[in-house]
């Protein structure tokens, strides 16, 4: 079994959620997000066919969750032409001269994820765009892109195990604040046989006017991962020999 291992860690990252004037981010990468990830890193277009990459296996780890940021952004025209609405479902709203959008932003965050699955040499090609990709990469919105390299390489062990014995990738900062020899850290894994919650973030078109997403089921769990920087009592040294003054005369 081969396991595709993504590192996400950037200043700015917002895995979309919620209504076009309040832009949520999930506290999490999306699945929405890794399979535009991936495309993008294989340069397709927008309206392109996602089945194979919606129908790869995705486990996440939360190394450090973050903080939320949320932007308070004014959108108008340079020519003060009152800019149209959307309608609420009821009736059309009037055109406004400026629209204010909240925009929600994890910042400071590090994710690790797990993509097995498809076609017999699929992990491998995914792994190469990701390192020469033809689309620029970014942590769910074009303003967050990483910080460091994607791919962490392919793992020859089950999404479960590598998600469970890759090191703990937080920040000296954020590992400091724990103190025990192991830290168990949040998983999301796609369980689609089992009783757990559904998340509405499984892409059908990344298409702008016909962007559509479907339901999955994930399991929650956690993961224990050594503390790479505890400091370990050290061993109690051997006692000294007994004290002979005398030893010394003995030749």
């Amino acid at each position: 079994m081969s396991t595709l291992l993504l590192l996400l860690k950037g200043p700015l990252q917002s895995w979309g959620a919620g209504e076009v004037n309040r832009r949520w981010t999930h506290h999490h990468p999306t699945k929405s997000g890794v399979v535009g990830l991936l495309a993008a890193a294989e340069g397709r277009p927008r309206g392109a066919d996602l089945t194979d990459l919606v129908e790869l296996t995705v486990g996440i780890r939360v190394d450090q969750p973050g903080d939320l940021l949320v932007d308070y952004h004014t959108v108008s025209r340079y020519d003060g032409v009152p800019l149209p609405r959307a309608e609420d479902g009821k009736r059309t709203q009037p055109p406004k001269p400026a629209l204010q959008t909240r925009r929600h932003y994890l910042q400071d965050a590090v994710f690790l994820v797990a993509v097995t699955g498809g076609t017999p040499g699929r992990i491998g090609e995914l792994d190469t765009a990701l390192r020469r990709p033809v689309y620029p990469l970014f942590l769910g919105r074009r303003s967050c892109p990483p910080s460091v390299p994607v791919s962490l390489g392919v793992h020859a062990v089950s999404l479960d195990a590598a998600l469970a014995t890759e090191p703990w990738h937080a920040a000296r900062h954020h590992r400091r604040k724990y103190h025990d020899d192991v830290v168990e850290l949040p998983t999301i894994l796609d369980d689609p046989s089992g009783p757990g919650e559904t998340l509405h973030d499984v892409p059908v078109s990344f298409d702008q006017l016909t962007r559509s997403y479907t339901r999955r089921r994930v399991r929650r769990s956690t993961v224990l991962i050594p503390h790479p920087d505890r400091r370990r009592t050290p061993a109690t040294p051997p006692p000294p020999p007994p004290h002979d003054p005398l030893a010394l005369l003995e030749d």
